[in-house]
């Protein structure tokens, strides 16, 4: 009970959603992670994540994907760093003219290749010996990251009265 003398009596989702939005935690397939934050949409969306693609693309998901995705969830500003690297070398990469040296655009492939490397490499570091089913850590991911695209605790123009006692909630 709470100051109002009533129970919350929300869904479970709206409980999950109160305790994400308090920096709870989350657990992925037996792993203890930081609750779901905008920033953990934003760098899976910059490395194009399979878990960020359109529902009705089928997207084969790697064990290495699992890795990268459970690394930013969890290490999310020691990602930032090399994810930054590879998005400005793919960047700078795309802005080059057809008309520059091939030598140059291999050169720039090799730097976008080991920038991947060094991300996925921390990714695999960071999971360690930490065994895990690869479907469940999937679903778990994917559950994980509706947290943060579905909150529907937050008031939107659509939202009617939320109690009987008047107060709106837009």
């Amino acid at each position: 009970m709470g100051i109002t003398k009533e129970e919350f009596t929300g869904k479970a989702s709206d409980q999950v959603e109160m305790a994400a939005a308090l920096g709870g935690m989350c657990e992925i397939a037996g792993m203890k992670l930081p609750a779901p934050s905008a920033a953990v949409i934003a760098l899976l969306d910059a490395i194009q994540s399979p878990y960020m693609q359109d529902e009705s693309s089928e997207v084969e998901i790697t064990r290495v994907d699992v890795a990268r995705t459970l690394y930013i969830i969890g290490k999310r500003k020691d990602a930032c760093l090399p994810i930054m690297r590879l998005m400005r070398r793919k960047e700078f990469c795309e802005s080059l003219s057809d008309s520059v040296d091939e030598t140059l655009k291999i050169g720039l492939q090799r730097e976008i290749a080991d920038a991947q490397a060094e991300l996925d490499v921390a990714a695999v570091d960071y999971i360690g010996d930490f065994v895990f089913n690869d479907a469940t850590a999937s679903k778990d991911i994917g559950r994980y990251l509706m947290m943060c695209t579905g909150l529907s605790m937050i008031p939107t123009k659509e939202t009617e009265k939320k109690n009987s006692d008047g107060i709106l909630t837009t």
